[in-house]
């Protein structure tokens, strides 16, 4: 597990698990999305994007509203084939509207557990 994200009350979690017996040494990222802020985030999406040694499967996501006071979650599934076995790295884009205001956040995540 590892915080990918987390500023403002907004915070992404990566749970990890490597597909076995996979020569394209796939690994399945889940991120899940809670807040903290008193009111919900909503037109929410979560947006990644690998190098190019890497190939990605993102699926829909849960839902595209994150629920107030860590009352619920938006989990996403992303698929990573890694056949060259590189270092994972991964830029996120977050897009919400909070309290009527469209937000856009960006963050660099590096660092990841092997699996």
């Amino acid at each position: 597990q590892k915080t990918a994200y987390e500023m403002g009350g907004l915070r992404v979690v990566f749970t990890f698990e490597k597909v076995p017996n996979n020569p394209n040494n796939i690994v399945t990222v889940t991120a899940t999305t809670t807040s903290a802020l008193p009111t919900p985030l909503t037109d929410y999406t979560f947006l990644v994007a690998v190098p190019k040694v890497f190939q990605l499967n993102v699926q829909q996501a849960s839902g595209n509203v994150v629920p107030p006071n860590n009352s619920g979650s938006v989990t996403q599934v992303v698929q990573v084939a890694n056949p060259q076995r590189q270092p994972l790295r991964m830029r996120l884009r977050l897009q919400f509207t909070h309290n009527g205001q469209p937000v856009v956040e960006t963050s660099d995540v590096n660092n990841f557990p092997t699996v």
